[in-house]
């Protein structure tokens, strides 16, 4: 298991206070993303970069039963120090 996804395991124990189920099927079985993913600000099919784009760092959490996938914060969650290093 990385180290990402070991933190965020504690993260979502530490937040998750329902079952964990899927709220698609009801699984409860889930896969977390060993690397944070980025969110780009949709700029009609033209890649930007820099500037004043936005970036929205995130950990996928996907079901495995039916591929919902649930999008953690990776800067609310801690994930990355105030200069975006992974901690």
């Amino acid at each position: 298991m990385s180290k990402v996804s070991r933190k965020i395991v504690t993260h979502l124990n530490e937040k998750w206070d329902s079952d964990k189920v899927c709220p698609m099927c009801g699984a409860a079985n889930w896969a977390i993303s060993p690397k944070i993913l980025e969110l780009r600000e949709f700029d009609n099919g033209n890649i930007t970069i820099g500037g004043h784009s936005f970036i929205y760092p995130v950990i996928p959490v996907s079901c495995k039963n039916c591929g919902n996938v649930i999008l953690i914060s990776a800067t609310i969650s801690g994930m990355l120090s105030n200069n975006n290093d992974v901690k």
